[in-house]
């Protein structure tokens, strides 16, 4: 479940970013902008309202290291596989 979540945080985090910038009427191009703060940051708040739901304990320090990574990795191949960024579409 821990992957599962994670890999949601990521997807949902690019696709902020995709949105962001199409508002804003930019091209979504370069490198995937996120870091690997960001992703510990999203991971930990999302994740624990996962485990909280199904009444599991907290994330722990080293769940949240692999949480972070897989939410960062996550986000980033929707970044550099997107339609929108091959597409051009701002």
């Amino acid at each position: 479940m821990l992957a599962d979540a994670s890999r949601d945080v990521g997807k949902a985090w690019a696709r902020t970013w995709f949105d962001d910038l199409r508002r804003d009427g930019r091209l979504v191009s370069g490198g995937w902008p996120g870091t690997i703060s960001e992703a510990r940051g999203r991971a930990r708040i999302q994740v624990d309202a996962a485990l909280t739901r199904h009444a599991m304990a907290p994330i722990t320090r080293g769940e949240l290291a692999e949480a972070a990574r897989v939410t960062y990795d996550s986000a980033k191949a929707l970044w550099f596989g997107s339609k929108v960024r091959d597409e051009g579409i701002g």
